[in-house]
C-alpha cells in the first residue's frame, strides 16, 4: 500500500490535507474520511497516521476495501507524504 497526502482539486490552499492510499490506476482511498466515519479525528498529517500503528493500518485496510472512500485521481492533487521532516 502506497500512502499519500492529497487535497481535492479546486480546494483552497489552506484546506486540510487528507491521508490516502494510492491505487495502481491513480485513484486514492480516502483514509481521512474513513477515520471521521469511525468517530475518530480527521487525519491531515502522515505523522499522526503513522503514530496510530496497528489501528492506523486497520483503518487504512477498511478504507481500501470500501468503495465509498474511493476518489478519482482526476479530482485530487498529490502532496509530499511528510511535509515537515
Amino acid at each position: 500500500m502506497r500512502l499519500v497526502l492529497f487535497r481535492t482539486k479546486g480546494a483552497v490552499e489552506k484546506a486540510p490535507l487528507r491521508v490516502g492510499a494510492l491505487h495502481p490506476d491513480g485513484s486514492v482511498s480516502d483514509i481521512s474520511a474513513a477515520s471521521v466515519d469511525q468517530g475518530l479525528p480527521a487525519l491531515s498529517s502522515m505523522r499522526v497516521f503513522l503514530e496510530m500503528g496497528d489501528a492506523g493500518k486497520a483503518l487504512a485496510m477498511d478504507a481500501v476495501k470500501n468503495s465509498a472512500y474511493l476518489r478519482s485521481g482526476a479530482h485530487i492533487d498529490l502532496r509530499a507524504p511528510i511535509y515537515d521532516p
